[in-house]
């Protein structure tokens, strides 16, 4: 209590469950939910199922909405939104096929036809550098980090069979032996 005021603490999206005001990707409207996940991020990797992640303004919107002038908050505010959160490699293991349609093996990676394909290995990049860096912050301040009974496949492991290793060989369908193929067959081609 401060100057007659109490300050409560609640989540106004809790209320929000259900209620379809949230805008997807695909520019439409859906529930917020909390069984019913939408991602914040890596929007463009699966451009048939737009529908599962939330419109970027929309996020913006939600996020600049928090008051961060409020006593006893700093200028940076991390705030979880009930059912919203980044897209991680391991959501995309379901979506195998819809990656795979969406990828051009016969062009060129840096061509215009292959940002799925190079949004699939940024999302690798940064799945790795995330890890990394939470050991790393883990183990530079003394801190152990939780175990689940979940085991987590390293990154190769998941993909190793699915074609999205971009290389020029003999085989290869493209004008200049372009073609992709998957990790486990990578020694195959060199």
């Amino acid at each position: 209590k401060k100057g007659g005021w109490h300050l409560h603490k609640f989540n106004l999206l809790e209320h929000l469950d259900q209620v379809p005001l949230l805008l997807t990707h695909n520019n439409q409207i859906s529930a917020f939910s909390t069984s019913n996940v939408k991602f914040n991020s890596w929007r463009d990797i699966l451009p048939t199922k737009a529908e599962l992640f939330i419109h970027k303004d929309c996020h913006k919107a939600i996020v600049n909405a928090i008051d961060t002038t409020a006593e006893g908050i700093n200028r940076e505010v991390k705030s979880d939104i009930p059912g919203i959160r980044p897209f991680t490699l391991s959501d995309l293991l379901p979506y195998r096929e819809e990656l795979e349609a969406s990828i051009n093996p016969n062009v060129n990676f840096a061509s215009a036809g292959n940002e799925v394909l190079r949004q699939f290995w940024s999302l690798v990049a940064d799945s790795a550098l995330t890890e990394g860096a939470t050991a790393d912050l883990a183990e530079k301040h003394g801190v152990k980090l939780e175990t689940t009974t979940e085991i987590k496949e390293p990154w190769h492991k998941m993909v190793q069979e699915w074609p999205i290793l971009p290389v020029c060989y003999c085989d290869g369908e493209g004008e200049n032996g372009e073609g992709c193929v998957s990790l486990h067959a990578a020694g195959s081609v060199v």
